[in-house]
């Protein structure tokens, strides 16, 4: 009996989370070298959040003061620049559904508008929402 060949990794993202762009970078590599595809996900963390009760790391006073310094020192080891936009993010409800709009007829498209979204807010700084 052969096996099938595995499927894509599903990548699940917000637009705002700064740890989902520095797994962002490293998606198609991890990909390739295990010899799959990647299927782009935006998310919502914020209706996550609301829903399960959760807190965003940033608004946790020693958890979000660690995250970002850990934000940093990944940035670093990973040789990419990091920068938050001023404001931060504040919602990531637009950029989501440029994404899946953009999916519906090109998934390639879509990740390179993801990846380039995630670049100008947190390597360029800019406010994108």
């Amino acid at each position: 009996m052969t096996q099938a060949a595995p499927g894509p990794i599903t990548f699940w993202f917000d637009f705002g989370s700064p740890y989902a762009w520095l797994a962002s970078t490293q998606m198609e590599v991890v990909a390739r070298r295990c010899g799959r595809a990647v299927r782009w996900r935006a998310i919502l963390l914020g209706v996550i959040f609301r829903t399960t009760g959760a807190v965003p790391l940033g608004e946790q006073r020693l958890r979000g003061d660690y995250a970002r310094r850990d934000l940093g020192r990944l940035a670093r080891r990973m040789g990419l620049p990091f920068t938050t936009a001023t404001p931060p993010p504040g919602t990531s409800l637009a950029l989501a559904r440029v994404f899946h709009a953009i999916a519906l007829t090109d998934a390639g498209l879509a990740a390179r508008f993801a990846a380039e979204a995630f670049m100008a807010t947190f390597a360029h700084g800019e406010a994108l929402d």
